[in-house]
């Protein structure tokens, strides 16, 4: 699996070996992995890989510096500059149904064998494993539902979570206390229509064309940490911004949302703290607005030049306004 910061190149298969580890890291920042053999676990370590930092050597330069030093190896793998390890966020769900009494939430957290704005197709099956070790059935049940990806603000807890033929099924309870109610609210009133996921990847490859272009990646194995109710999902830019990119659609929409969070204010339902955070995100996406209007540029005629910004300045302007305070 390529890594995603490394070149590496393989010199020998891992299955041969009983452990491996950095066995050293020389100046330029190329790290030397390798153990014992498993046919030897007490004997000397063997050398298994080398890994070469991207941001210090392009893939010429690695291969090179392996023949300068007389390597030879059975695999190269370019570092893939995508994370495949670590923690990552994505969006990609349908928010299907919400039974008020019973304080449930229904719907898929991740769609299957679609590819998504961030270059990803999630396979069927790649939850099987994690479900199996960490799901509401296994014997240890470690996924939650949070809210905004804080894992100190659980909001809810699986009672089912599955792959069916379109996703992620899950089933939600929601808490009793009111933190948690106060949110399920927001899924009520359409406030929270938004879903993203915390996972790791497990095992992922690369689907290229003919000539060799990255088209996707495919995720093979997911380990799921968690899955969120967000404001604005991982994609929800895209979403915002209609297919055609029109500027006037990206206004419209944004303008759907003040209303429906000045219901929210109105209805009486929500906390004060919740009232205030509804009262913040208004403001914020009046400011968007404002920032979008469209400017004429002064003309003798009543004919006049529309002057509209960039559709990276309008991502700039959003991204900067839901960062600031």
């Amino acid at each position: 699996m390529p890594y995603p910061n490394f070149h590496a190149a393989r010199v020998r298969d891992p299955d041969d070996f009983a452990r491996i580890v950095v066995l050293k890291t020389l100046d330029d920042g190329i790290m030397i992995y390798g153990g014992p053999l498993k046919s030897d676990p007490k004997g000397n370590a063997v050398t298994q890989a080398y890994r070469f930092p991207k941001d210090k050597f392009t893939v010429a330069q690695a291969k090179k510096w392996l023949k300068d030093h007389d390597i030879k190896y059975i695999l190269f793998e370019e570092a893939s500059g995508k994370s495949t390890s670590g923690f990552q966020v994505k969006s990609n769900f349908e928010l299907k149904d919400i039974d008020e009494g019973k304080g449930i939430v229904t719907g898929l957290c991740s769609i299957f064998n679609n590819v998504d704005s961030d270059g990803d197709m999630v396979i069927t099956g790649a939850f099987t494993k994690t479900i199996e070790e960490r799901g509401p059935k296994s014997a240890k049940p470690r996924i939650k539902h949070l809210w905004q990806h804080d894992s100190w603000s659980p909001i809810g807890f699986p009672q089912v979570l599955e792959e069916i033929e379109e996703g992620l099924y899950f089933e939600s309870v929601f808490g009793k206390d009111t933190f948690s109610q106060d949110k399920l609210q927001q899924h009520i009133d359409g406030i929270i229509t938004e879903l993203s996921f915390g996972y790791n990847t497990i095992r992922s490859e690369d689907v290229n064309d003919e000539d060799g272009e990255l088209l996707y990646h495919k995720l093979l194995e997911l380990k799921l940490w968690e899955y969120s109710s967000v404001t604005w999902g991982a994609n929800s830019l895209t979403r915002i911004i209609s297919a055609k990119g029109e500027i006037e659609d990206m206004v419209e929409n944004l303008n759907k949302r003040l209303e429906t969070l000045s219901k929210g204010l109105k209805n009486g339902k929500y906390t004060d703290d919740t009232c205030e955070q509804f009262e913040v995100e208004i403001m914020k996406i009046k400011a968007i607005i404002k920032s979008l209007n469209i400017e004429p540029a002064p003309e003798d005629n009543s004919t006049q030049t529309i002057i509209a910004p960039t559709m990276q300045q309008i991502l700039q302007t959003i991204l900067k306004t839901f960062n600031d305070g």
